[in-house]
């Protein structure tokens, strides 16, 4: 049986306890906004659920990306602060731990969206659709969703009409980003040209360069690399 998905789970754990990505998120920036004073516990009798769940709920929350950076962040020294008060050593640091795993596992989550997908985001988000509604359709938190559209400016997964429409919505806003981007595009054109080189010089000493060679390509395969490492240098330049 395959291993289920960091989604998957999520999916099944909203549907088994009846919440939303609303809900989820209510309570856990709740959470974090409220004193210490306001634990577990009163969050567990306010909303009706056990201690188990709210404790999903949280990591949940985090993973998904339904809460912000920030909020995490208030959420990391809560927990850490109410795990030292209530354990023998006053450690926190098995729950600073527990939260760096929570946001490994967050960049997982997000690194697991596509190009396709992130070409999507960008193409709602210029035809007017708001973040909030892209996250609902994708069924994540807004900050995903602005995350990933800053990876598409930033990776070069989103091409030059996109950012000109990008560039007419947000303005200067944009500035930082495209100068990354444009740091980047050279950085990948110069690996391009430098693959190019290698490949015609392979090509051009074929038997000089592969002579002490068992497991040689042939000159098709090079010639077809080739082919392909121009075409990528084309489509890259006119990023």
């Amino acid at each position: 049986m395959a291993k289920k998905s960091l989604y998957q789970k999520f999916i099944d754990f909203k549907h088994r306890h009846s919440l939303s990505n609303e809900n989820i998120a209510k309570i856990v920036t709740e959470y974090a906004d409220s004193d210490l004073n306001f634990a577990r516990s009163f969050f567990k009798q306010k909303y009706g659920i056990s201690e188990s769940t709210f404790y999903k709920v949280r990591d949940f929350a985090v993973i998904c990306c339904l809460v912000d950076t920030k909020t995490c962040q208030r959420l990391q020294s809560k927990a850490a602060a109410n795990y030292s008060s209530n354990n023998v050593q006053n450690s926190s640091t098995a729950s600073i731990a527990h939260f760096k795993d929570l946001l490994k596992m967050r960049q997982e989550y997000l690194d697991d969206f596509s190009a396709e997908e992130i070409q999507d985001i960008a193409n709602k988000y210029v035809e007017g659709v708001s973040v909030d509604n892209i996250a609902i359709a994708y069924d994540t938190g807004s900050f995903a969703i602005r995350w990933l559209l800053k990876k598409g400016v930033i990776m070069l997964i989103l091409d030059a009409n996109i950012i000109s429409q990008m560039r007419r919505l947000l303005g200067d806003r944009l500035n930082h980003l495209l100068e990354i981007r444009k740091a980047n595009k050279t950085a990948l054109l110069v690996c391009i040209e430098k693959e190019i080189d290698f490949l015609k010089m392979q090509i051009k000493y074929y038997k000089l360069y592969f002579r002490n060679s068992i497991d040689k390509p042939t000159l098709e395969f090079l010639n077809d690399k080739l082919s392909q490492a121009i075409k990528m240098h084309k489509q890259a330049f006119q990023l």
